[in-house]
C-alpha cells in the first residue's frame, strides 16, 4: 500500500470498526497501516474480512474484538499463497505500474506502452454487454490504450 490507498484503508477499517461496535482513534489507525502498508491494498481489504471470519464464532471475547495486525498479515500471507487474489492488472512483466511497460529508446527518450494484461482486460471491457453509461463515456480512453498496444507491436 501507499499513501494514495490510505483512504480506500480507513474506509475498510472504519467498516470493521462498525460492525464489531468498537472506535478507533487517528492514532491506532495510522499504526494498523503503518504494520500493513507492505501489503497490496486488495490483500489487505480481503484478509481483514478473513480474519474475522476465521475466529472462534463461540468465542465471546473475540466475536466483538478488533482483529490483530498478526491476524491480518496471517490471513494476508495465506491469501498470497492460494492465489485467490486475481488482480485484473500486473503481470510479471508490468507488476509495479499495473498494466504499463516503460522502455527507453536508443536516442533516450522514456516511451510508455500498454501490457498485453492490459489489452486483455480493456478488450473485455469493451466486449462486455450491460454496461452503464460512465462505461460507455470512457471508451475513447479505452480505444485509444488498444490503439496504443498495437503500435507497440508493430515496432
Amino acid at each position: 500500500m501507499n499513501f494514495n490507498d490510505k483512504p480506500a484503508f480507513m474506509k475498510k477499517l472504519g467498516d470493521i470498526t462498525i460492525k464489531l461496535d468498537r472506535k478507533l482513534n487517528e492514532e491506532q489507525c495510522q499504526v494498523f497501516f503503518d504494520d500493513l502498508k507492505d501489503l497490496p491494498i486488495e490483500v489487505v481489504k480481503r484478509a481483514m474480512d478473513l480474519a474475522l471470519h476465521d475466529r472462534d464464532p463461540d468465542d465471546i471475547y473475540l466475536t466483538r474484538a478488533m482483529p490483530t495486525t498478526p491476524e491480518i498479515r496471517r490471513a494476508a500471507e495465506e491469501l498470497i499463497k492460494d492465489k485467490k487474489i486475481k488482480g485484473k492488472l500486473g503481470c510479471e512483466k508490468c507488476e509495479p505500474t499495473k498494466g504499463w511497460i516503460l522502455e527507453i529508446t536508443k536516442t533516450g527518450r522514456a516511451v510508455a506502452h500498454p501490457c498485453d494484461c492490459m489489452a486483455e482486460v480493456v478488450r473485455a471491457e469493451l466486449k462486455r454487454k450491460n454496461r452503464i453509461r460512465v462505461d460507455r463515456m470512457d471508451d475513447r480512453l479505452r480505444e485509444s490504450t488498444l490503439v496504443a498496444y498495437e503500435i507497440s507491436k508493430l515496432r
